[in-house]
């Protein structure tokens, strides 16, 4: 077909159709055209049919028998199988040729040039390009002649120009493709343009680049007809991504909204998907949500996916989570494993709203598992829902099968979770070895400090030779590097934190605090309740933030009683407590610490619960206790006496400590059993263990009263390891040296109160300054005794000299002489208590009252004690009690001596408590 010939025949109504369009012209040389070709002002009408999504056609073939062609057109079956050869070649090659041979057997319309075509089609799909040359069908194509189609030409000119099954000439396959383009092929002409638009001279083709363009746009517009939907979204996706036109939004947006209105349902949802986005246009949620309901009633999956976010979320939509429930369920039939996906997701955030969710989110995450492509995360899932319905140790074995999948997939949660299972329960070096390999990947492909907090518990605490202590600072170090773990902060230390003056650690709170870690939140709301320069908008945005998780409100309480100055503050807190408890039920017992547990049961420093209250918690504990929480468990025995002691507790609770109990049921359960299940409890313990100091010296204790001196000693390392720079602990693990006895405990016990002092301990240097004080020792030193008062009382530090003095109190006779022969004790006596410090206080109330000779004596020494009861310290209320209760210094008031007797006895203060029952039981008797 000559150049001239064609241009003569199409030129006329080109021209025209080009002034139709708002042709805007542009220089031929440039890459890309400015071209406004515009959908055309008719009426329309449904006469598209939504071909079937690819999950839907790959699932209609992948179970085909291959004997009996499924129920749909011919067309259809031919369209489904250009489409599976797109996707994936190689895997539907055997699929394409027995439904070839079917096709050519039952469709006479399926002979000459389509069969050719769709089979050459088949082997380019599968890269199997000697096999299409060997098999001849590109000559039967050749040999059609005249008689191909102008699809067929330019399907002939590319396997001409590559030389592929027929000889390679350039100069003839440039001769089919404008051949092709000259008889309307639109593909054929755009390829032309493409090569104008890169400025290569066409030998036969005299058509102007716009011109072209607006061709081949036009013949694919065609003839209204059922295929006219297709070749619309043809020109939609060149305007949306442009080419060989400029990208066009809006145009892209008009045209697939033209083939919406035509009935095409992918259409219907590319407009849809425009508006979600609202890219190069004005957003109309109209246009958005009517769109997408007609993409939802095209059936498309992802469409009802869509709105069902929609109406999840109740933004553009009420929300209505019945509604889309049913589309993802709907979705799950239809496409069934992006279905099951979503629905599982959202049923998952949905759970407390219908009694089935949790078994219907199951059931879609098992199905989903069954898939040969099911993500790794399903198994996670699954493996989750063992633990939560056998237990922890109960669902183990099901748990670690599953998450063998998990792993194998890449789900980063399922390997987090399969090193805790290897780890929980008497590791080997081969567990501890795979949980390290998965805990590295999970470091290395997602960061954060969390996998590398964990590889340092399981070398610092779980290994069986712990603690490896130089891998174990590797680990702790890349998480301290990378520092998202909790800011460590004590509560007198909050004060101190400004944007000036520590601005890193400021901003680490608000960071914390936006994260939604409870103790950094915790405290950043008391920053900012205390920080007058708070801007106001800041603080409106907190105060908008009134929900406020479990673990968000116990961190709180923790911060708040460790500031409460008051008995009657720490109360209330502790209501606080025990109401949330009531309302959140037995699981709130895991975000709970055993000091809350005290506070809410009514032991320890909290004020004792009436007989209705105790009933109450003791309800609330057995419930917690019912689920394998230990620290209800071992408060059981204290709160409710009825219940028996510790043995029958454990006996009730045996069997669900066995399948779900936690490191403090583990704990009580060695603690009151026999072996074997003893040993089974320990090192269940050990696996479970937070990798804590208070934690190893827990199992230090245990291990020493079940009387086995190698585990002590392993914890005891284990602790020694843990310290850090924390100076509280260190003074306890040096006391618990001193304790333990036995070659170098004191000379330990020595070094560390040693390097707590150095820190500016003060309790630490009173427990130096007491083993100074002690003939029996080896740093027994009168000299540096007198020199330690000396240093404290000249730098002021009060507080420090109140401890000193203590010490002095309960040193030897002779001792105390011999530093009182050399320091003017009175005065340093009365000088540290007029410093408000309450030990002071205290100590010098007791020394005035020992040397006390006339009754004035006394008197002053009861004011001083009474100041140092006001000012909280519990060896004064008791010490101000009793002479309260007998009048010594002090008129007799038993009414007014009994309640500074309860508070020191609720601190365990044996004297306050001997005393306070000693009141009770004389009450209304005047000759006590």
């Amino acid at each position: 077909m000559g150049g001239k010939t064609g241009l003569g025949r199409i030129t006329p109504w080109l021209a025209g159709l080009a002034l139709a369009a708002g042709l805007v012209p542009a220089q031929a040389q440039q890459a890309q055209l400015t071209l406004a070709f515009r959908p055309p002002q008719i009426d329309t009408v449904a006469i598209c049919v939504s071909p079937p999504s690819d999950d839907e056609t790959v699932a209609r073939w992948t179970d085909w028998d291959g004997r009996v062609l499924p129920d749909r057109s011919m067309p259809d079956i031919r369209r489904d199988i250009r489409r599976l050869l797109e996707l994936d070649g190689p895997r539907w090659a055997d699929t394409a040729d027995r439904a070839i041979a079917l096709l050519q057997a039952r469709d006479p319309a399926f002979v000459g040039e389509p069969a050719l075509r769709l089979k050459i089609v088949r082997l380019e799909a599968a890269g199997a390009f000697d096999a299409l040359t060997d098999s001849g069908l590109v000559a039967e194509l050749d040999a059609l002649g005249p008689a191909l189609s102008p699809q067929g030409r330019r399907i002939l000119s590319n396997l001409v120009r590559d030389g592929i099954g027929i000889a390679r000439d350039t100069a003839r396959a440039d001769s089919l493709l404008t051949a092709a383009a000259y008889a309307g092929d639109p593909e054929a002409i755009l390829a032309l343009a493409t090569r104008q638009l890169a400025g290569e001279d066409l030998p036969g083709w005299a058509v102007p680049v716009e011109l072209a363009i607006t061709t081949a746009f036009g013949t694919l517009v065609g003839e209204l007809n059922p295929g006219i939907c297709d070749r619309i979204r043809r020109i939609a996706q060149i305007y949306e991504f442009g080419g060989i036109v400029a990208p066009d939004k809006a145009l892209a947006h008009d045209w697939y909204r033209f083939a919406a209105d035509l009935g095409d349902g992918r259409a219907a949802w590319k407009v849809s998907e425009f508006h979600l986005r609202a890219e190069g246009f004005e957003k109309s949620n109209d246009l958005l949500l009517s769109y997408l309901q007609k993409a939802v009633d095209a059936g498309l999956p992802y469409a009802r996916t869509a709105l069902a976010d929609i109406l999840e979320r109740g933004a553009l939509l009420p929300q209505d989570l019945d509604r889309a429930r049913a589309l993802h369920e709907s979705t799950g039939t239809q496409d069934a494993r992006r279905g099951l996906v979503q629905l599982a997701l959202f049923l998952d955030r949905h759970e407390d709203r219908w009694l089935d969710a949790r078994a219907a989110r199951l059931d879609a995450t098992s199905r989903l598992a069954t898939m040969p492509d099911a993500p790794g995360w399903a198994f996670t899932r699954l493996a989750e829902a063992a633990l939560e319905d056998h237990g922890r140790w109960g669902g183990r074995q099901i748990a670690l099968t599953l998450l063998q999948d998990a792993v194998d997939r890449g789900d980063l949660d399922g390997h987090v979770l399969m090193a805790d299972l290897l780890l929980a329960e008497a590791p080997t070096l081969r567990d501890l070895d795979r949980a390290g390999d998965l805990l590295t990947r999970v470091a290395d492909e997602r960061g954060g400090s969390r996998p590398m907090s964990r590889l340092h518990a399981a070398h610092a605490c779980r290994a069986p030779n712990a603690p490896t202590a130089q891998t174990a600072r590797f680990w702790q170090a890349g998480a301290d590097a990378i520092g998202t773990e909790d800011l460590n902060l004590s509560s007198d230390r909050l004060a101190t934190i400004t944007p000036d003056a520590a601005p890193r650690q400021y901003a680490r709170l608000q960071s914390e605090a936006l994260e939604g870690n409870g103790d950094g939140l915790a405290r950043w709301q008391w920053l900012l309740r205390n920080d007058p320069g708070l801007p106001a908008d800041v603080r409106a945005y907190w105060a908008a933030r009134t929900d406020e998780t479990d673990a968000q409100l116990v961190a709180r309480a923790r911060l708040d009683l460790s500031l409460a100055p008051t008995e009657a503050e720490r109360e209330a807190i502790l209501d606080t407590l025990r109401a949330r408890y009531r309302v959140a039920g037995p699981d709130f017992a895991k975000v709970l610490t055993r000091d809350l547990f005290e506070g809410i049961a009514g032991l320890g420093h909290a004020r004792a619960l009436d007989e209705t209250t105790r009933a109450d918690i003791a309800d609330l504990f057995r419930a917690s206790a019912s689920r394998g929480y230990g620290n209800p468990l071992r408060l059981l025995p204290q709160i409710d006496p009825t219940g028996g002691g510790a043995e029958q507790v454990y006996a009730t609770y045996r069997a669900v400590i066995e399948a779900n109990g936690d490191f403090a049921a583990q704990l009580f359960a060695a603690s009151v059993s026999e072996d074997p299940h003893r040993q089974q409890a320990l090192a269940r313990a050990a696996g479970l263990m937070p990798c804590t100091y208070r934690s190893a010296m827990d199992l230090v204790a245990l291990t020493r009263t079940l009387d086995l001196p190698d585990r002590t000693a392993h914890w005891l390392r284990v602790a020694e390891a843990l310290l850090g720079d924390n100076t509280v602990e260190m003074v306890h693990f040096a006391r618990a040296q001193l304790n333990r006895g036995g070659p170098g405990s004191l000379s330990k016990a020595i070094s560390f109160f040693t390097e707590a002092g150095a820190r500016g301990d003060p309790i630490a240097n009173r427990e130096l300054f007491r083993l100074v004080l002690s003939p029996n020792t080896p740093i027994y030193d009168i000299d540096r005794a007198v020199a330690m008062i000396q240093t404290a009382r000249t730098e002021g530090k009060h507080g420090t000299l109140a401890g000193y003095l203590s010490g002095f109190r309960a040193a030897h006779t002779d001792t105390q002489a011999l530093i009182s022969a050399r320091l003017d004790l009175a005065a340093i006596y009365r000088e540290t208590a007029e410093s408000g410090d309450p030990v002071a206080m205290r100590v010098h109330g007791l020394t005035l009252r020992d040397q006390a000779q006339t009754e004035g004596d006394l008197e002053a020494a009861v004011t001083w004690l009474r100041s140092a009861a006001e000012a909280g310290d519990t060896i004064a209320m008791s010490e101000y009690g009793e002479a309260l209760a007998f009048g010594l210094g002090v008129a007799m008031d038993r009414a007014a001596a009994l309640p500074w007797l309860e508070r020191a006895a609720g601190t365990g203060n044996s004297k306050a408590q001997d005393l306070t029952r000693l009141l009770r039981l004389s009450a209304g008797s005047p000759n006590l």
